[in-house]
């Protein structure tokens, strides 16, 4: 472990620097992390997940920030700290992992490169204010697992094992999008011939975190159905045409594009690593087929193959086109570790260390200055608040400012706000209540909930105020929510409530009032 000091102490402070200075770059405000940030202050103010608040990600990762935030409090500088954490815990796995397939320095450049290009990327895909906090658990909890399972195999220790499945059930109780490592497990199980009581016993303990987190639901109210029917919610947006809309928009799927050169826009770096999971499934295949002929199976091989397997179905999500601005930069990772451990292995090591050391570092220099160059391009504005600082691109500040200031000096935190199609980062600015089934309204849920049920909430519902930003969603191919989607909810908002104010010229807020 001493030998691990220096790169680590070399993690935690680039991590450190970057933080200072791209900390409170939140870049869009209506997007998924005011969800993040909204829903654990609702918890804060006895709210339960499920049975309150409608949500469609699994628990643990919550529950971890409301603990967080019960102690430390809701400013925006505790969940910046705790991205920071995250992203320190996970580089530092990612430099465990590849020193197990490298050697110490190139563990570090990758380690280094994933700070650099996936957790200050600026957008929402990035690790400090990400779009969702639980991936980023699911990925440690991920990269710890298959950090224990490599562990298992080299050394034989049922330990090891055990603390895969245990990580292995801490990631899918944060998030589902590793879920399909579960069969690496097993095939890693079968290739050991590790006993079927041991096996039963190492498997059981995956079912530690998802319980623990099951119980805390339970105790704080939720019933069986509350559950059950949030676990439907969740079924039925995975297989909503809103979700599939959108992943064919961003190429997730598995398609031919790849050969194209358009796929790939060489001045934004995002879009540099699109191919990674194609190259990974034709290297594996490759590995694999090898592996089976071979009569002599070696566990270097084996560890190589189960290395790309695992970055595999570890990105399932995107496979078809890893991009950091969404998504890509928690597939990124292990993906780009499998690709550059196979190319480690080529037959002249020395120069191949050479080279790969040089091509990592020019990759990382070069991601980071472009990213440098897209955020100065961004023209990003600060609003200072009573949560924190907070910088954002340009096209939303002045509106953002002047509904900030007309919510403080007309609307009492005691009235329910609600902002579509996505404004729960306002709520939670301003402390203000929002309905917490209706509270993001993007065509997914539109779609899961149904406009009928929408507008008998906003019917039956207590909510003061109803505000309608103009924002597009052209990766779902809709338009802005009062014209396309959600055009009929908005019908019955006009039609029921009392127009009071618009705010904004380009991007605009429009604001009802329950009549008197």
């Amino acid at each position: 472990m001493k030998n691990n000091i220096i790169p680590i102490f070399i993690i935690v402070i680039l991590s450190c620097i970057c933080f200072v200075f791209f900390k409170s770059n939140v870049y869009s405000p209506y997007s998924d992390i005011g969800r993040e940030l909204y829903i654990v202050q609702q918890m804060l103010n006895s709210e339960a997940l499920y049975k309150d608040i409608f949500n469609v990600y699994a628990p643990l990762g919550y529950q971890i920030n409301a603990l967080i935030a019960l102690i430390f409090g809701t400013g925006l500088i505790v969940f910046q700290y705790i991205g920071l954490c995250l992203t320190i815990l996970i580089s530092s796995i990612i430099y465990l992992i590849s020193k197990e397939y490298t050697n110490k320095i190139l563990a570090t450049l990758l380690s280094v490169m994933m700070i650099f290009v996936c957790a200050y990327s600026p957008d929402i895909s990035n690790w400090i204010m990400p779009y969702s906090y639980s991936i980023l658990y699911s990925l440690l909890g991920f990269l710890l697992s298959f950090y224990f399972l490599v562990k298992y195999i080299k050394n034989d220790n049922d330990k090891n094992l055990m603390l895969s499945c245990l990580f292995y059930g801490f990631s899918v109780a944060s998030k589902y999008e590793y879920s399909l490592f579960l069969f690496v497990i097993i095939a890693v199980i079968l290739y050991k011939k590790t006993s079927i009581i041991k096996s039963l016993k190492s498997l059981g303990v995956t079912l530690f975190f998802p319980l623990l987190s099951f119980c805390v639901l339970l105790f704080q109210g939720n019933s069986v159905l509350d559950l059950y029917n949030g676990f439907i919610s969740m079924c039925q947006l995975a297989c909503s045409e809103s979700v599939k809309t959108f992943y064919s928009y961003f190429g997730f799927n598995f398609s031919l594009d790849f050969l194209k050169g358009s796929y790939y826009i060489w001045g934004d770096s995002s879009y540099w690593f699109r191919s990674l999971g194609y190259i990974c499934i034709f290297i594996f295949i490759f590995k694999l087929i090898f592996f089976i002929r071979s009569k002599e199976k070696s566990n270097d091989d084996f560890l190589q193959i189960i290395l790309l397997l695992s970055a595999i179905l570890g990105s399932y999500k995107c496979i078809g086109s890893i991009y950091l601005k969404i998504y890509g930069t928690f597939f990124l990772p292990l993906l780009f570790v499998a690709v550059i451990s196979i190319l480690y292995k080529f037959k002249y090591k020395n120069m191949t260390n050479i080279v790969l050391s040089i091509f990592v570092l020019f990759l990382m220099v070069s991601c980071f200055a472009l990213n440098l160059q897209e955020i100065k391009n961004m023209d990003l504005k600060e609003i200072k608040t009573s949560k924190g600082l907070i910088k954002i691109k340009n096209i939303f500040y002045p509106s953002t400012v002047e509904l900030l200031s007309y919510l403080e000096k007309n609307i009492s935190k005691n009235n329910m706000v609600l902002i579509l199609p996505e404004g729960s980062f306002i709520n939670y600015l301003t402390d203000m209540k929002s309905d917490n089934t209706l509270y993001y309204l993007i065509p997914t849920n539109v779609e899961v909930l149904g406009n009928e049920k929408i507008i008998n909430i906003l019917n039956k519902n207590n909510i003061d105020y109803v505000i309608f930003s103009n924002i597009m969603y052209p990766d779902f191919l809709q338009g802005s929510f009062q014209k396309t989607y959600g055009k009929d909810i908005y019908d019955s908002v006009v039609a029921n409530l009392k127009y009071e104010k618009t705010i904004g010229d380009d991007f605009i807020f429009k604001i009802y009032k329950v009549k008197n």
